[in-house]
């Protein structure tokens, strides 16, 4: 049995910058009846910081127009939770290399509470999987 893909980012949009680089906002509402959420803290719904690193990673892949991968984990910082009913926005800056992406990121609260920062660098996925 397959479970349905995470859906980790809601909207996402984006700018480019003159130097190349991208700015990506994203969101999504955190809510318990999402089917990954199912015992997780069970009466305290609480969602994980593997979900924001892959709010991270759906963003970036929107914005750049396919799937990535994760080349390295840079830094990565939880300061507070997110909760059943919390609207978060993901704030990212991805800059291109020669190799990969460098992405450094945000993710506030709606209230304007940081939730977490994650430096990331990515990797286009290639069509062998690797």
């Amino acid at each position: 049995m397959t479970a349905p893909p995470l859906t980790a980012v809601e909207h996402v949009e984006w700018d480019r910058e003159p130097d190349g680089r991208l700015t990506v906002r994203a969101g999504k509402t955190v809510t318990s009846a999402d089917p990954y959420m199912t015992g997780h803290f069970p009466g305290l719904t609480v969602y994980p910081g593997v979900f924001i690193l892959e709010s991270v990673e759906q963003a970036a892949a929107a914005a750049l127009g396919g799937p990535l991968r994760l080349t390295r984990l840079r830094s990565v910082r939880f300061l507070s939770p997110l909760l059943d009913g919390d609207a978060f926005r993901l704030t990212a800056v991805i800059t291109p290399g020669d190799d990969g992406f460098e992405v450094d990121a945000r993710c506030e609260r709606d209230d304007g509470s940081l939730v977490a920062t994650v430096r990331v660098r990515f990797a286009p996925e290639v069509a062998d999987g690797r």
